[in-house]
């Protein structure tokens, strides 16, 4: 028996995650950053949406920029960065355009 046209439609939003934003969103959903039903919201709405899936979650407030790179950080085993981490100038004899 197949499942309902709804269930049909909620699995093929979440098939068309890539890995990482799938295991990004399970993370964030279990460190209780992002609700299940805020989650199914954003699947719903990206497929009418142009841009990344993150980004929209991001946009609607469904989840915090800083929780998302921390659960980046978290996923990549890399260590988050942050003001304090860079040097208040440039280091000598690099070049930055100004803008």
């Amino acid at each position: 028996m197949e499942p309902p046209i709804e269930g049909r439609e909620q699995e093929s939003l979440k098939a068309a995650l890539d890995p990482f934003e799938r295991q990004l969103c399970d993370n964030l959903v279990a460190k209780g950053r992002l609700r299940e039903s805020d989650l199914s919201k954003a699947e719903r709405l990206i497929a009418e949406s142009e841009g990344s899936f993150l980004g929209l979650m991001i946009r609607l407030g469904l989840v915090s920029e800083r929780d998302v790179a921390e659960a980046m950080a978290g996923l990549l085993d890399l260590p988050l960065l942050g003001n304090k981490d860079y040097p208040e100038v440039p280091p000598g004899g690099i070049e930055l355009p100004m803008r």
